[in-house]
């Protein structure tokens, strides 16, 4: 009997054990200089391990979690800033794919380097255009590393359900696209919510156990500590991820007590990066094949959303809903429907910012925090549709209405570069934004001091009257100099201006009552944030009567000229919106 119930047994065993298999992954989730999470999924319950190392034939750490699951989250810590990390992934027992994978984990925040990314709209289609798309952006790229895929929602149709997301998302991609060396960073559209107001409102979607994203500030930015929306620094650039079709608490990203609404403005009041790029599903202007003046959800984000982002200087909104590519004029303060668009009053700049010698085409320029916002809707990673009786939407300087497409971009220091990429590999659109360029440098130096300026661009120099054609120039200072430098398309042009000899005392230290003995005969230089707006100065004497206001403001420095003050103890008081600072300055001649 017992050799037969054992025979029995070892059968039952046998046809029971199940071939574990990739179902779909592995993919990358919120990568930061330190950290990222590598996730995959299962056909059968399984414990997870991934092994890893910056030597691809030697992954000598691990990780693992034992608990027997189908969907697998494994974060890696510990890690070294902008390294290359490869990897495997599988169960304790065995690896699950013979590849090993590699992605690079992120500069460390305020970074100036190249940044490349990849947005991809209502990309869950399953349609031919999916895969044309992939294809071209693939051919586009040829093994240039992407740093981070913005996904812009709807990225599994029709219903955002988990076997969509499998069919429809997953699977188009796998094997042969970025998603096991790129990192995904999503966003949430209303086919993500199977455009149920029950899903709206619990939230009980695929999503949010497929993503895992930085809701705990992590990454940067204030913790939301909702999956759903999230922001997070990546080099020197804050990205904000919006869910326009969610409901919390009774409210929509759009209304202005909500807590989605709430939480936007305190995350954009405490950025401190130079770039900020915002993206969400409902774009406020389209006229695509939706259109933003009948629909209420676009018509209350233009009125109530975009004015918020303009107050903060956002630089690039990114959208889909609409299947189409459309991409607007630098605009600031239009939140009326299309017929009230006005170029002379509602652009900070009519050029259209595409940076390539064709007329007017001048890239864009703004200052950290400035004014100025360009919107791009790239809902066409997975298929074109047409547009409204009035496509193309005013606020739009280009626009295209069946071509399916890819929105990429690369950041490098002050500088932002983008393209529109067909799914016919052809570059449909571009446009160029600078920051803090175009300077007046005022340079006070002693005699013979040696110094070394630099343009304030990344691109191409010709400095006047030099057989120079670097980025910076070099010298001795001996007799006032007089410098200027200049792009290739002549957009762009500093100009250095070298004072030997003088006597300017430079204050770096911000501490109150700082004692700063006798300033240079020429006066002060005082150090500002570039985004502090000076609002008062005065120059108080030992008794307490005020003496001097006068000021000039170059290069992110307060210039203070003392030579008509006596010889005494004095208080300087600089006023901004932010501080207000005080030093104490004794003079004696």
């Amino acid at each position: 009997m017992r050799i037969i119930i054992f025979y029995i047994l070892v059968f039952v065993t046998s046809s029971t054990v199940a071939q574990t298999n990739l179902l779909y992954g592995p993919y990358l989730q919120s990568a930061s200089p330190n950290s990222a999470f590598v996730c995959w999924r299962t056909n059968t319950v399984t414990n997870s391990k991934v092994n890893f190392g910056t030597i691809k034939t030697n992954l000598n750490q691990s990780v693992s979690y034992f608990a027997n699951i189908t969907q697998h989250q494994i974060q890696l810590t510990a890690l070294i800033p902008n390294t290359k990390y490869y990897y495997t992934v599988g169960t304790t027992a065995q690896k699950i794919l013979p590849d090993t994978f590699y992605f690079y984990t992120a500069p460390v925040t305020g970074s100036k380097q190249k940044i490349k990314v990849l947005a991809m709209g209502d990309c869950g289609t399953a349609q031919p255009e999916q895969t044309m798309v992939r294809d071209a952006v693939k051919y586009f790229l040829n093994q240039n590393y992407i740093n981070c895929l913005l996904l812009l929602g709807d990225n599994a149709y029709n219903s955002g359900l988990d076997n969509e997301f499998t069919a429809n998302f997953f699977t188009p991609y796998q094997n042969q696209f970025i998603f096991p060396y790129s990192c995904i960073y999503p966003t949430l559209g209303n086919h993500d919510y199977a455009n149920s107001f029950v899903a709206q409102t619990n939230h009980n979607i695929a999503y949010h156990s497929i993503f895992v994203t930085p809701q705990n500030g992590e990454l940067g930015g204030v913790p939301s500590n909702n999956n759903a929306f999230y922001s997070y620094n990546y080099a020197n650039i804050h990205f904000i991820s919006l869910d326009s079709y969610g409901i919390e608490s009774g409210n929509r990203f759009y209304d202005t007590l909500g807590p989605q609404y709430v939480w936007l403005k305190q995350d954009l009041i405490a950025n401190t990066q130079l770039w900020t790029i915002v993206y969400f599903h409902h774009p406020p202007y389209t006229m695509g094949s939706h259109n933003s003046d009948s629909e209420g959800e676009l018509v209350y984000t233009r009125q109530k959303v975009a004015p918020l982002l303009d107050r903060y200087g956002v630089d690039l909104v990114l959208t889909g809903h609409s299947h189409n590519y459309e991409r607007s004029w630098m605009l600031n303060g239009h939140y009326g429907m299309e017929a009230t668009f006005n170029k002379n009053l509602h652009t900070i700049d009519s050029s259209s910012g595409e940076y390539d010698g064709s007329q007017n085409s001048c890239a864009y320029f703004k200052k950290t925090r400035g004014k100025g916002t360009v919107y791009a809707v790239a809902g066409a990673a997975g298929v074109s549709k047409g547009g409204q009786a009035s496509f193309p939407h005013n606020a739009m300087y280009f626009s295209e209405q069946n071509k399916s497409g890819a929105f990429y971009f690369e950041v490098y220091d002050n500088r932002l570069d983008t393209k529109y990429i067909g799914g016919d590999s052809i570059v449909h659109d571009k446009f160029t934004i600078f920051k803090n360029v175009n300077k007046t440098n005022l340079l006070y130096m002693n005699n013979n001091q040696d110094y070394t300026i630099a343009a304030s661009w990344p691109g191409n120099y010709n400095w006047l009257g030099q057989s120079n054609f670097s980025q910076t120039i070099s010298g001795t200072t001996t007799t006032n100099t007089l410098f200027v430098v200049r792009d290739s398309l002549n957009c762009l042009t500093d100009t250095f201006k070298i004072f030997p000899g003088t006597g300017i005392t430079e204050i770096n230290n911000t501490n109150e009552y700082s004692v700063y003995p006798n300033p240079g005969a020429d006066g002060i230089k005082i150090k500002i944030n570039s985004s502090d707006l000076v609002k008062n100065l005065k120059i108080i004497d030992g008794a307490g009567r005020f003496v001097k206001s006068s000021f000039q403001i170059v290069n992110e420095n307060i210039i203070i000229n003392t030579t008509d003050l006596p010889s005494g103890a004095y208080v300087l008081k600089i006023e901004t919106d932010k501080a207000i600072r005080n030093y104490k300055i004794i003079i004696t001649k």
